[in-house]
């Protein structure tokens, strides 16, 4: 499931799309709020993209709904996440930030669950769960959260006594553009880019497979090995362009 508002999220959704047939070419797929080739239509009227996301969610035609965001490109096979939800209500990764906003019946040691990848099979009890962060959302709007939806979701998981959450590697939602940790092939990397440079990132960023204790880290675009010796650089043309926009706006603000 993607909702895709907007042109640029559309052309997103367009290249995620394409990105899971390559992997997945049998899943069915569902669009909410744009049009996208070769899937469903989901109609989610909710000029709010990220209530929409839960709209889109309490209306999915689906047993087991994987919700990705527009700016996703799935690396390899996410089977193991529909196998874990045999087993689990819902699957998410911590947010890099692990959390964007203080709840203060929230101990830190709960994070936040980032939104752009959510696995969820659907029952009562995640019927309450989408509910409950839908009248959270809501309630949380007027405090513009810096996460959005991620606070309202931390605090409606937390507060599901009954709901069972399996807590998704960064591999299966790979946040490149921050600072982070890879011990396994990417699965879902996310943040805008293009394919080539999507499969430059998978590339640098993915462990060998099997290998024993092969793992990395990265930060500012660069890969390093378990050692701290640089391996990998995604990020020549990201530099470039913030260079070019940190001139512009040099010039500009001249008076």
């Amino acid at each position: 499931m993607y909702v895709a508002e907007g042109e640029r999220h559309v052309r997103g959704a367009t290249l995620s799309v394409a990105s899971l047939r390559r992997v997945m070419p049998d899943v069915a797929v569902v669009v909410a709020r744009g049009t996208v080739e070769g899937t469903q239509p989901l109609e989610v009227n909710e000029a709010d993209a990220y209530r929409a996301k839960i709209l889109a969610l309490q209306r999915s035609p689906f047993d087991v709904t994987l919700l990705l965001d527009a700016d996703t490109y799935v690396a390899c096979d996410l089977s193991e996440i529909f196998d874990l939800l045999d087993d689990f209500d819902v699957c998410a990764a911590h947010s890099p930030n692990r959390g964007a906003m203080i709840l203060p019946e929230i101990p830190w040691s709960f994070p936040e669950f980032n939104t752009g990848v959510i696995g969820l099979r659907r029952n009562d009890t995640t019927d309450r769960l989408l509910a409950e962060w839908l009248r959270l959302y809501d309630e949380m709007l007027p405090d513009r959260p810096p996460s959005w939806d991620q606070p309202s979701f931390r605090r409606a998981v937390y507060q599901a006594s009954d709901l069972r959450v399996a807590v998704l590697p960064p591999e299966f939602n790979q946040r490149f553009e921050m600072s982070g940790f890879c011990g396994q092939s990417v699965r879902i990397l996310h943040g805008w880019a293009d394919t080539a440079r999507y499969e430059q990132i998978a590339a640098s960023l993915s462990a060998r497979e099997g290998a024993a204790n092969d793992w990395h880290v990265f930060a500012g675009l660069l890969v390093f090995d378990r050692n701290g010796r640089q391996i990998a650089n995604y990020g020549p043309r990201f530099r470039r362009i913030r260079r070019a926009l940190r001139f512009a706006r040099r010039i500009v603000s001249r008076p």
